[in-house]
């Protein structure tokens, strides 16, 4: 354990110290969803019951408990209130996960150095930094799929195994999306553990059935208890025919997986000549960088999915820092595509996945919940570009290559930390609520409103955290010169005549100052908070 202790603390403290400055921006969570879970916590707290809630503003979280049950402990525990508790919080789940990739790696490849590399990927990864920071239910069940990984893999302990399955079954509970992803990582397990060892001529009924009644065939627990607590957003995909989507794609990666574990190296149907060398990178599997790329890049001139925003300059920027870590993970996954034994299935699986769900949400139509299904799903290849990454570096490049690549690679993961550091610029949403605006927020009860219209941002902190009713629609009726009601609320900020008001997934809607200036003048001024610049205002409609 303790030649283990030395490259873990490293890693471990180059991961806090990047995260550290998450702190200091704000005393705040870093994102408007963190009301939710530190509203049901501190409901918990204050009544010490979970239910379902159907009236609550935050039903359809509280039928995910698991985070705002972790901050509750975490409260009581140490004895801090949820709301200044949250955004510490979410830095030590984060480095969980570091910790659980190293120790995945290690006992997948016994070599240090590659999952002391794995992890330190993993720990400097612009989007996986950003989600694991944020209080919102991915991160935790993020932290949790390492874990879950190690104990399936090694599931001849039934320890191991009962343990992995007893994760499997809270996933449904902490979230949605990584549930399809650790079921979906697992089956693709399974199957490519079943096939190997058909090929091998060992096979065991009796394993192949263990594997999937305590592994894939637990989904149907989630299913269960999603439709019983009528979950909306499995409304919206679990159809007959959004079924029969997926399950078509599912089937399609399923092949593709199976093909990937096969030994046999084929040569690209695009190499013009036998003759020519073609780099070892250069396969069939860099057509998918390529297309990613040009996806991102045609967005940034036209939105793909109408109403959303598109490709920002600091994103697309951030896309071409990835490019040479792409090339990098394929090097990495193809010495495990032409390797033998079981490790093999690791990769395929952790990055067939997240582009399952990839492709059936471009399959199903471009739409704002298929734009969700997509950019979230994309954090899911973290693990698998870790690991693929750091194989690249260990296993194929000499030392004086892997030191001067080392150094490479280093440079350019600090490239894409802006995404976590200025994500208003990076993804045209502010996720930050400050200090002067929650005690402006904090003023509408005292004064007996307990309707607003405003932004959708200021709205959802209301709705979830201060159970006001709260119209998000007030920027597009402002741009519409929409008549509003006289004697109604409206609360506004200063910055909607400068950055605009933000009404995601849409861009931000821009309120002109004329327009904006007059609204103030022409009806009464009820509260003025925050500071010269960031002014927040309640106005209350004439007449």
């Amino acid at each position: 354990m303790t030649r283990h202790l030395l490259p873990l603390l490293t890693v471990l403290s180059v991961a806090f110290a990047v995260r550290l400055p998450l702190l200091l921006i704000s005393s705040l969570p870093l994102n408007i969803d963190a009301y939710a879970q530190v509203s049901i916590a501190e409901e918990f707290l204050a009544t010490g019951v979970w239910g379902l809630g159907e009236a609550s503003p935050n039903s359809y979280n509280l039928k995910m408990p698991f985070l705002p049950l972790l901050l509750t402990a975490a409260s009581v525990l140490l004895g801090v209130e949820p709301l200044p508790l949250a955004a510490p919080l979410m830095i030590l789940v984060s480095l969980a996960g570091v910790w659980g990739i190293y120790a995945f790696v290690y006992h997948l490849t016994r070599n240090r150095l590659l999952a002391t590399w794995a992890s330190l990927i993993l720990a400097l990864l612009g989007p996986f930094i950003f989600v694991g920071s944020t209080l919102i239910k991915e991160a935790l069940a993020v932290a949790l799929l390492p874990t879950l990984l190690l104990l399936f893999y090694r599931r001849r302990n039934p320890a191991a195994r009962v343990l992995a399955a007893v994760i499997l079954l809270a996933l449904p509970l902490v979230h949605h999306l990584s549930m399809l992803m650790g079921y979906g990582i697992v089956a693709l397990l399974v199957l490519l553990e079943a096939v190997r060892t058909y090929w091998e001529g060992r096979w065991s009924t009796r394993r192949v059935v263990l594997d999937i009644v305590l592994g894939p065939a637990l989904f149907l627990f989630g299913l269960w208890y999603y439709q019983s607590v009528n979950l909306g957003f499995f409304n919206q995909v679990w159809n007959p025919d959004e079924a029969a989507l997926f399950l078509s794609v599912a089937l399609l990666m399923g092949a593709a997986a199976v093909l990937l574990m096969s030994t046999k190296r084929a040569r690209p149907w695009f190499a013009m000549s036998k003759a020519r060398r073609l780099p070892s990178f250069l396969d069939q599997k860099s057509l998918v960088i390529i297309g990613a790329f040009l996806l991102v890049l045609a967005n940034a001139f036209r939105p793909l999915v109408p109403g959303t925003v598109p490709t920002s300059p600091w994103l697309f920027l951030i896309t071409l820092a990835y490019l040479p870590l792409a090339v990098l993970a394929l090097i990495g996954f193809n010495v495990y595509r032409l390797s033998s034994g079981a490790r093999k299935a690791v990769p395929i699986a952790l990055l067939l996945a997240p582009l399952t769900v990839i492709v059936y949400a471009l399959l199903r139509g471009l739409d704002p919940l298929s734009h969700l299904l997509t950019y979230r799903s994309v954090d899911y290849l973290d693990f698998g570009l870790a690991l693929t990454i750091a194989t690249a570096l260990v296993q194929r490049m000499g030392r004086r290559r892997r030191t001067f690549l080392s150094i490479g690679v280093l440079g350019v993961l600090f490239l894409p930390l802006p995404m976590t550091y200025a994500t208003e610029h990076v993804f045209q949403v502010q996720n930050t609520t400050y200090q002067y605006e929650l005690a402006a927020f904090g003023r509408l009860e005292p004064t007996g409103v307990s309707q607003v219209s405003t932004d959708q941002r200021m709205a959802n902190v209301l709705q979830w955290y201060f159970h006001l009713d709260a119209d998000a629609t007030l920027p597009f009726r402002l741009l519409g010169g929409s008549a509003l009601a006289g004697g109604s609320f409206l609360l506004l900020e200063e910055n909607w005549q400068t950055r605009g008001a933000q009404v995601h997934p849409f861009p931000f809607q821009v309120i002109e100052e004329g327009s904006f200036q007059r609204l103030l003048h022409e009806n009464h001024l009820v509260y003025q908070g925050g500071e010269n610049g960031n002014l927040v205002y309640l106005v209350q409609v004439r007449g």
